[in-house]
């Protein structure tokens, strides 16, 4: 799951993953994001951290009290200037997103596709 405000960048990221071989699912804040994660959880989580509504440290916090969802792995994309903007994120990217970081702090938390 992308959780991203940007409509720019979260196509764009969107297309580099769905062309790497990835099924995408979209939100624009974490609001949105936690509703669809309860109805259908995902591998990995790629997390926007200053996003209207829910941003991704309310989103992260939200995610971390469910039991359900608590273990999946969250990769932030952000901006934002602090190196580690809270424990518990697998990896942190800074925008602007270089493709080929991206894919491989994926694949370094999803198991292995056969």
């Amino acid at each position: 799951m992308l959780v991203e405000d940007n409509l720019d960048l979260r196509e764009a990221v969107a297309d580099t993953l769905s062309d790497a071989g990835y099924l995408v699912m979209l939100a624009r804040n974490g609001e949105d994001a936690m509703a669809a994660l309860r109805a259908e959880p995902v591998d990995v989580v790629l997390l926007d951290l200053m996003m209207p509504v829910m941003d991704g440290w309310a989103l992260h916090e939200a995610i971390a009290r469910e039991p359900a969802l608590s273990k999946i792995p969250i990769i932030v994309l952000s901006a934002h200037t602090t190196s580690e903007p809270f424990e518990g994120a697998s990896a942190h990217l800074r925008k602007p997103i270089q493709r080929e970081a991206l894919l491989d702090a994926i694949r370094a938390v999803l198991p292995t596709r056969t």
